[in-house]
Formats: structure tokens, sequence, C-alpha cells
């Protein structure tokens, strides 16, 4: 949950009553970035993590670089890779479309190459 966020500073905190999770940064002028000022790592509990802020095209994007490695990349693999990798849970939704996007990325469109025929 932001607690804060604005162009100078931003506070999060994990959403679960008694979770000690919380990130504070704020912004580094002479470098033009943010800095962590306080992060307290330890989670008091277990669950999915959801992630609103990852979007479609942030999924492809990722996506797209994971089936050029491996080109029989499943839906279920996928979903393990994104819990392992980023620590954020998809919707199987938004996988199978960002996978769909992706391939079509990699491979070419369908109708492209049957055009070129």
């Amino acid at each position: 949950k932001w607690k804060k966020n604005d162009a100078i500073r931003a506070r999060a905190k994990c959403r679960e009553p008694g979770c000690d999770w919380e990130i504070f940064c704020s912004k580094n002028v002479a470098r033009n970035s943010f800095q962590i000022k306080s992060f307290e790592d330890e989670h008091n509990f277990c669950r999915g993590f959801r992630n609103k802020q990852a979007t479609r095209q942030w999924v492809v994007k990722k996506l797209e670089d994971k089936i050029r490695e491996q080109p029989s990349l499943k839906y279920n693999e996928a979903l393990d890779f994104f819990k392992k990798e980023y620590g954020v849970q998809i919707a199987l939704r938004k996988i199978f479309r960002a996978m769909k996007e992706a391939k079509e990325l990699v491979e070419g469109s369908e109708k492209e190459q049957y055009g070129r025929v």
C-alpha cells in the first residue's frame, strides 16, 4: 500500500495488519534518481502478491526475452517465472494475452506470414 507517493518521496507499507515490511525512498537531485532511505525486508505473513503496476505491456516485454530463450514456454512455467524472478503473481488471463502477443512479436503474425506465400 502506498502511504505516501509524490514527486520527491515515496513510502510503501504492507497491507496486512501487523506486518513490518516497509520501504521509504526520496529523490536524489544530484543524480536525478530515487535513493532508498529505509527498508524493512521481513514479512510477517505469506500470501500471493498481485501488483497492479505489472501491466500487460511490461509482462509482454519480459516474456518476449524469455520466449526467445525458451520457445516452448508453457503458461504455468511463465507464472512460476514471474513469481520467482520478480515476486509478482500475474493473473492467468493476463498471462494468456501477454504470451500470445509476445509469441507474435518473436515468431511473427500468422496473417502476415500467410500473405507472403
